[in-house]
């Protein structure tokens, strides 16, 4: 071959190696992935090697070196690049650390004596024999590396495959010399035909181990989101979303203790009626399933009115309704008719029907955090919550299914589009003074319903003489009510009160003192 094609040979290797290189050490300056360093120095350092194995291409270039100098400190160099190469793709250390002290071992052995070989010529002998036991070495642990499944290392079989081939010529070649004739020139450039045969699969190979990582980073990413996912719908079953929302915070983890906000609210309470009753005949984990039943009929009537369940408290719902009074009143009457649904899947298992009540009042609270730092729970403190507890309780007195005070009534956009009656004014504990207390019916069984619209105007005449305190008149107009509906236990309990006002003859201020 001419020196001119030998020059184009040459400066067209020793470019592609360049190139490669100098672009993975850039992607390494851009990205910072280990791989990229390790596989663009060990190119670079491969291309000094070739600057040393042709040495009239050094005054080409520029560089005042001695050949033979350059070429065994850059094999030396090589080895040492070679084992971090394998190191940092193969991880030897983790997955064979016994095949990785001996590839290290050998590799410093083979690093020093090629450092050695320009002082003397037996080095260098030595150093080429140390190099081919290195390569089996290598061959060896990625032979293991492809046995345990290490997805890389088929790319590195490829590409050591292809060097070793053209390491073994060259080897060949310093043995046998011209004695291969036409084959000689290709068996002296041997290790530069498995060299880029070795940059280019490694190339390839690189590129599939990145691809692979963002794969796996991906699934760790959706993993990790999956996970919070998960993680946030569980906190969500114990501290609500919208409580968070109403503390301003969007992670449960930014709930300090002390964090609280005041604002006006309707608070509903439900509660079944002679619940301990009921449970006397159930065993514990009977009387969890009639309670988690209920509160899984009942509970989500809550959340689609715009509420939050504050707590639950054994069959007890405390719910809060932040927006406004007619979402806490549907929010009532939902209630009854998911009650109404569960009593007739109770009839079909022949079991008895259940009553709840529920009791609903309007009022200023302060919401937030109570307890210490190990342990708080986020609830509310205000007076209208005791008020919606004493409301729900006062529905046993009357037997009505759902009450509001008039504090609820009076914030509905329009009262007139539900059925209420009057029952008066009720001195409810921890207030001051009587609170105007309203039946709603809507919930009501369909012939309760058709019985208290029969009697409406003589109930609402009932409870006008009530409340001024003509309870004789009102004694009687109840007895004409209960005449034509005697299942009517509002007008039953406001009878009773009547008669014993009356006997009494105490002063009046307008409001019931009897049921707190």
């Amino acid at each position: 071959m001419t020196s001119t094609l030998e020059a184009m040979f040459f400066g067209a290797f020793f470019g592609l190696i360049s190139a490669v290189a100098i672009y993975h050490l850039l992607m390494y300056a851009v990205l910072r992935v280990p791989e990229f360093l390790s596989y663009g120095a060990y190119l670079a350092a491969l291309a000094i090697f070739q600057l040393g194995r042709e040495p009239q291409y050094l005054a080409v270039l520029g560089l005042h070196v001695d050949g033979n100098t350059l070429f065994w400190l850059s094999f030396s160099l090589l080895a040492f690049l070679g084992y971090w190469l394998f190191h940092s793709f193969l991880s030897l250390r983790t997955m064979q650390p016994r095949l990785e002290r001996v590839f290290f071992a050998l590799t410093c052995v083979l690093a020093v004596t090629a450092a050695l070989a320009p002082l003397n010529a037996w080095f260098g002998e030595g150093a080429k024999a140390f190099a081919l036991a290195d390569l089996i070495v290598a061959g060896c642990a990625l032979v293991a590396a492809v046995r345990m499944g290490v997805r890389v290392a088929t790319f590195f079989g490829i590409a050591y495959a292809g060097f070793f081939i053209g390491a073994v010529m060259w080897f060949v070649w310093n043995i046998a010399g011209a004695s291969l004739g036409a084959f000689a020139y290709t068996f002296e450039h041997g290790v530069e035909f498995g060299t880029v045969f070795q940059a280019l699969t490694l190339a390839l190979g690189l590129a599939d181990r990145i691809a692979f990582a963002n794969e796996e980073r991906d699934r760790a990413q959706r993993r990790t989101i999956d996970e919070i996912s998960t993680l946030n719908v569980a906190y969500s079953r114990f501290v609500p979303r919208a409580f968070l929302d109403l503390l301003g915070k969007d992670d449960v983890r930014d709930v300090r203790l002390g964090d609280g906000i005041e604002r006006e609210m309707t608070v509903l309470f439900s509660d079944v009626r002679s619940f301990t009753t009921i449970s006397e005949s159930l065993s514990p984990n009977e009387t969890f399933g009639f309670i988690n039943g209920l509160l899984s009929a009942t509970g989500p009537v809550v959340r689609k009115h715009g509420g939050i369940v504050d707590k639950y408290v054994g069959d007890a719902i405390m719910a809060l309704f932040p927006t406004n009074a007619d979402d806490a009143l549907r929010a009532a009457i939902g209630l009854q008719e998911a009650v109404t649904a569960h009593n007739r899947e109770r009839a079909e298992e022949r079991q008895l029907p259940i009553v709840v009540g529920v009791g609903l009042h309007r009022g200023s609270l302060m919401l937030g955090t109570i307890g210490e730092h190990e342990r708080m729970d986020g609830t509310v403190i205000a007076d209208a919550v005791n008020i919606a507890s004493r409301v729900e309780g006062l529905t046993k007195y009357f037997g009505a299914r759902v009450m509001v005070t008039d504090s609820v009534r009076s914030a509905l956009a329009d009262p007139n589009d539900y059925e209420m009656r009057y029952l008066g004014r009720i001195a409810v504990k921890g207030t001051s003074a009587g609170v105007g207390m309203y039946e709603v019916i809507d919930g009501d069984p369909p012939e309760r319903l058709v019985a208290k619209h029969a009697t409406a105007a003589d109930f609402a005449a009932a409870v006008s003489a009530f409340v001024d305190g003509a309870f004789d008149d009102a004694a009687a107009r109840f007895d004409g009510v209960l005449e034509v509906d005697s299942h009517d236990e509002a007008a039953r309990y406001l009878q009773s009160r009547a008669r014993e006002l009356a006997r009494a003859d105490a002063p009046w201020d307008g409001f019931d003192r009897a049921a707190k």
